[in-house]
């Protein structure tokens, strides 16, 4: 093998090492894994885990936020909460629901009037408030490293660095009250270097790309949610004097 050839090998190795983790409020990994039932299946070490669900809870889905499903994987995951279908599905679920109380499909028993779904007791409302990259070019000649034999080969580098924060509201559907909030962050260094080999041989070395910004954002739902969890242990309901929901105390004029 050409020593130029060796070259390339040893530097792509090294700079492919200096990439790093998404880090959510430390340094975590990003979402993964599966859940049934109230079991979870290789999780995230850093999720927070409930005993017993404290409701069941519905997700704000239009349907064109690509992160709901993996909020919806954390949150079962957890076992703080039951998730019912109340987005895209949920068509799907109703047209199920009228062709078995019609007696349209097999061994299907007419259901008595108000059916059999859950309710759901909370809606969870996610949002991406932030999600951005910034970063700065290096550029390092290694020629003088490697002798006078080596002044072609060059190698530049840019090193960018990805951010997002989340937030999360949960809402009680009885009164329509925001009774928790959480917001989360998470962050990570991606590295995509180009080497120049033998005074031309281009080769691109990208350390990072099987990782795109959307695992940092889920990184940061993660650190969203296990800050909501936490909030909901310690939960206390607002007191207000006197009936609210009537004016309030701030009076307009």
């Amino acid at each position: 093998m050409q020593k130029g050839a060796v070259l390339y090998l040893v530097v792509s190795a090294l700079l492919a090492g200096c990439s790093t983790a998404p880090v959510l409020g430390g340094d975590d990994p990003v979402t993964k894994g599966a859940a049934a039932g109230e079991r979870q299946i290789a999780a995230p070490e850093q999720l927070e885990r409930c005993t017993d669900p404290l409701g069941t809870v519905g997700l704000a889905d239009t349907g064109d936020d690509p992160y709901v499903p993996i909020v919806r994987m954390l949150v079962q995951q957890s076992n703080c909460f039951i998730v019912v279908e109340r987005g895209r599905a949920y068509n799907n679920v109703d047209l199920e629901r009228q062709l078995k109380e019609a007696g349209l499909t097999r061994n299907a028993k007419t259901q008595t009037a108000g059916g059999t779904l859950l309710a759901a007791d909370y809606t969870l409302v996610p949002s991406v408030t932030f999600a951005e990259p910034s970063g700065f070019a290096l550029t390092s000649g290694l020629g003088g490293i490697f002798g006078r034999r080596s002044n072609n080969i060059d190698a530049s580098g840019q090193v960018q660095a990805l951010g997002a924060s989340t937030s999360l509201l949960l809402v009680d559907n009885a009164s329509g009250a925001q009774i928790l909030a959480a917001q989360g962050s998470a962050k990570n260094y991606n590295l995509g270097v180009g080497v120049g080999v033998l005074g031309g041989l281009v080769a691109g070395v990208n350390a990072y790309a099987n990782t795109p910004q959307g695992k940092v954002v889920a990184a940061a739902f993660l650190d969203a949610y296990n800050k909501l969890v936490l909030a909901a242990r310690q939960y206390t309901a607002q007191k207000a004097q006197g009936s609210v929901g009537q004016g309030g105390k701030l009076k307009g004029p």
